[in-house]
């Protein structure tokens, strides 16, 4: 038996099978030229995928196509795009969810939570999740970012919950914590229940095991609990983990590197470590090729 993974990076969009001894099997491209590839879903028989068109600077790969794109793969062939449409008014698209029929997006704009209906990619509400974060949280937006005061970029889904997960720049990593009643109801009128602070800094990727909070602690290269805890991820040596899928048994974590060298950031080396669920112990980690540092990782199939 084997497991399967998408995985998104700076340069591509992949898919890396692990064999029954988690080591690599194969890596195959699935798509590339589209400049930053990002937030991956399914949804029955389609898996959507963020493909910006913009390069590391937020500069157009191709100054003719559109930016800030999704684009939709048949499940499982994941041949050729059946589709592809532009989120408008997006910036910096971040992950995406399939929940309710609907996918949700994670905009560096506001209003950053978007929801859209999956067929044309049509806006059916927003929610401007600045405004819930409370006063002692708030601070002016960086000069070189100014529509992207907290920089939110990760969200899950448990039950009546929704939390999405704030970057937050040097500021320290939060998540905001939403009452979810059901798509109509939670956009007419989004409900904050807390803020979990303390999660870590430029953290991305956000989990709810039941009990506490997962995030990937991208700055400290760790995985962090809201519980306060810290636990090694496994890889041969420091870099920025970015992208979490989670198993029966495992936890899938991606890695790129810490470097101000755009071409090695663009081409380094993208790695996966292997946590147990249950203890969060590192297991083994694997290198999956040249292809840049990891944006988002999708669980397809488990040994």
């Amino acid at each position: 038996m084997s497991t399967t993974l998408l995985l998104t990076t700076f340069t591509r969009w992949l898919r890396v099978t692990l064999d029954g001894a988690l080591r690599l099997a194969n890596v195959e491209t699935l798509h590339e030229g589209l400049g930053i590839y990002f937030g991956l879903t399914r949804a029955g028989d389609e898996v959507f995928v963020v493909a910006r068109n913009l390069d590391l600077n937020q500069r157009p790969v191709h100054p003719h196509l559109p930016t800030n794109n999704v684009l939709v793969f048949p499940w499982p062939e994941l041949d050729h795009p059946l589709r592809s449409w532009t989120v408008p008014g997006a910036s910096d698209l971040h992950q995406i969810r399939a929940h309710d029929d609907l996918l949700w997006i994670v905009s560096g704009r506001r209003p950053e939570l978007l929801a859209l209906e999956p067929q044309m990619g049509s806006v059916v509400g927003t929610v401007a999740l600045a405004d819930l974060v409370p006063a002692r949280w708030q601070h002016p937006p960086p000069p070189e970012h100014p529509d992207d005061r907290f920089h939110f970029n990760s969200l899950h889904f448990s039950g009546d919950r929704l939390w999405v997960l704030a970057h937050n720049w040097d500021y320290g990593s939060f998540a905001v914590e939403m009452s979810y009643p059901g798509p109509d109801a939670f956009l007419q009128k989004p409900q904050l229940r807390t803020i979990h602070p303390g999660l870590g800094r430029q953290s991305h990727d956000i989990w709810f095991d039941g009990r506490r909070l997962l995030v990937l602690d991208s700055a400290h290269g760790c995985l962090r609990t809201s519980e306060g805890s810290t636990h090694p991820l496994g890889f041969p040596s420091p870099g920025y983990p970015r992208g979490l899928a989670v198993g029966r048994r495992w936890l899938f974590v991606a890695q790129g590197v810490v470097s101000d060298d755009r071409e090695e950031r663009q081409h380094g080396p993208s790695w996966l470590a292997i946590l147990d669920r249950s203890t969060l112990k590192p297991c083994t980690a694997v290198e999956v090729g040249p292809f840049g540092n990891t944006c988002e990782l999708l669980l397809v199939s488990e040994a």
